[in-house]
């Protein structure tokens, strides 16, 4: 009796853990039928009486779509920052993941459905390694994050510092850190969400701000990925 008391109270600690990864993993399924979704309509424009035409929309869509995301993601920040546990971000949500897909699109028309395929899997399987990890550990993960973030935003002045350096090397450095600095974050990110989880605190409003950093941690944790099984199936 004690025992099955203890596993519902467990449940019940957790239920804003699972309503985060449930809201990440319906974004993920947003973001991949927009991206096939645009990239259809895309090959039946290419195919029709002016492709020329249709190519140029689907650029300048682009460049719509990458301001857009520019700007839901600012908004979201915003939104949080004034109302909290308590800001509503459902349709910025889906907007965000939608217009995400808009935007990858272009990766199903550069790289081969079996390389994405690969990547794919092989991005579920780190992040669901670095999700488990800061899921079940006793330690405190909270420096893990500060590290993450440090090396995140060296790598990306290190990029910026590439631009006019334009060394491979540097490129490689710049992929490889960034890359381990989102796996940090990712850790503590389901780390963070554990501990608010067990504490009881619940909101649906709550779980959709977690669930998005863990689906950008999910979609740039997949474009670095994406670049390394590329790289090594064109060799």
């Amino acid at each position: 009796m004690a025992t099955y008391v203890d596993t519902t109270s467990t449940k019940e600690r957790n239920r804003l853990l699972s309503a985060s990864f449930g809201w990440m993993f319906l974004g993920l399924v947003i973001t991949a039928v927009v991206a096939f979704g645009t990239v259809g309509i895309l090959t039946l424009g290419l195919n029709g009486a002016n492709p020329e035409l249709a190519l140029s929309k689907y650029l300048w869509l682009l460049v719509g779509s990458a301001i857009f995301q520019i700007i839901l993601i600012i908004y979201i920040q915003v939104r949080v920052f004034r109302h909290g546990g308590d800001a509503n971000i459902l349709v910025p949500y889906i907007l965000y993941t939608a217009n995400m897909g808009l935007m990858l699109s272009t990766l199903i028309l550069t790289y081969e459905l079996e390389t994405l395929g690969i990547a794919f899997g092989l991005t579920a399987g780190v992040f669901g390694i670095m999700a488990l990890y800061a899921r079940y550990t006793k330690r405190n993960l909270s420096g893990v994050g500060l590290v993450g973030i440090g090396l995140f935003f060296g790598s990306i002045i290190l990029m910026l510092i590439n631009i006019f350096m334009r060394s491979t090397q540097i490129m490689w450095i710049v992929s490889f850190v960034s890359f381990g600095a989102v796996m940090l974050i990712t850790m503590y990110d389901v780390w963070r969400i554990t501990k608010i989880s067990e504490s009881g605190v619940e909101s649906r409003n709550l779980a959709l701000y977690f669930a998005l950093n863990l689906y950008v941690d999910f979609i740039y944790l997949f474009m670095r990925i994406l670049q390394f099984v590329a790289i090594a199936r064109n060799r």
